[in-house]
């Protein structure tokens, strides 16, 4: 396997983007209740249901579901609209779904039965909050500024948002003199890597360059925002004080959140991002330099619980008034 630029050290790895495999065959059971819920499923390492469910208070509204549990613990139906979830002694009517997407390997003994859930979620007409399959732009950094980013800006009338300088290298280059302005290096995909500056990929092995193509993007002097935007719901965070590039890594104690309300045509923005994207609940990197910001890129399936912020709680709260808004779903049992 060729080996990438960015070393392993700057690749950690995300609790909740794989799954355990379950053990054994599904446990059949009576199935003599019938519950309507609220549902949340996720890899059971995903820390955000988790801490979603701290912070709010409804234990009798939701059911928690694991991914890892999909063709042991709980299997699934869908006929004519009707989701019906099946445990070993209920079936689940789901009212709302928040749903995290994990990564199933092909070699899953229920990857098929993963997929056809994932499909299923596609189709299903009820209050789903959550990544869909379409929900693919920021699998490639490139693709999602020449569309999402780029039509969200041109949508706007006059361009407000900036995207930064990016370079895609391969092959042999002298790093030190390759870029007439400062640069930092990250992943090309939606492969998590930590951002790296000049002063820690310039020491790095320059050959493996060669091997794959590496995103390189201006460095951009400024105040790092994260936007969360569920439906038409903003939480907004700028990051006062860090102790290195990408301030997700910074250690601890040394990162202070402050929460902030975005210019009026910086929200429209993000609002038309989730629009073209089709996706009601993203995370939107920015950055402010003076009095222009920056577009880094669109997360379609936030880890909005690692914000340590007061108004934590209040956003979770929004998050559980949005899974509160059930439809009308037929009881076709």
């Amino acid at each position: 396997m060729k080996a990438a630029f960015i070393p392993e050290s700057h690749r950690p790895y995300v609790p909740g983007t794989r799954l355990h495999q379950g053990m054994g065959s599904i446990v059949r059971g009576l199935h003599t209740g019938i519950k309507q819920s609220v549902v949340i499923i996720s890899a059971k390492e995903d820390v955000v249901p988790d801490a979603f469910l701290k912070e709010v208070s409804a234990e009798d509204l939701i059911h928690r579901l694991y991914y890892d549990d999909l063709g042991t613990l709980w299997d699934f139906t869908y006929h004519q609209a009707v989701l019906k979830i099946f445990l070993f002694d209920v079936v689940l009517i789901p009212r709302s779904i928040y749903h995290r997407h994990p990564g199933v390997s092909e070699n899953h003994p229920y990857y098929h039965r993963h997929i056809a859930f994932f499909e299923v979620l596609d189709l299903w007409p009820g209050n789903l909050i959550g990544q869909k399959r379409h929900h693919y732009h920021n699998t490639s950094k490139a693709y999602q500024a020449i569309t999402s980013i780029y039509q969200a800006r041109q949508q706007g009338g006059h361009v407000t948002i900036k995207y930064p300088h990016s370079f895609f290298v391969k092959g042999n280059f002298d790093l030190q003199d390759c870029f007439k302005m400062d640069m930092v290096v990250k992943s090309c995909s939606n492969m998590r890597s930590r951002v790296a500056s000049k002063e820690e990929f310039i020491h790095w092995e320059h050959k493996n360059l060669s091997n794959l193509p590496t995103l390189f993007q201006e460095k951009i002097e400024g105040m790092d925002i994260r936007v969360h935007l569920c439906r038409d719901n903003f939480w907004t965070l700028l990051v006062k004080s860090k102790d290195c590039t990408d301030y997700r890594y910074a250690s601890k104690g040394t990162i202070l959140y402050e929460e902030i309300v975005l210019p009026r045509d910086v929200m429209a923005f993000c609002s038309r991002l989730a629009q073209v994207e089709e996706n009601q609940f993203i995370g939107i990197d920015l950055m402010q330099m003076g009095e222009t910001f920056f577009c880094l890129e669109s997360n379609p399936g936030p880890g909005w619980s690692t914000f340590n912020h007061l108004s934590k709680r209040a956003f979770a709260q929004i998050i559980l008034n949005e899974l509160a808004k059930i439809s009308e779903i037929k009881e076709d049992l």
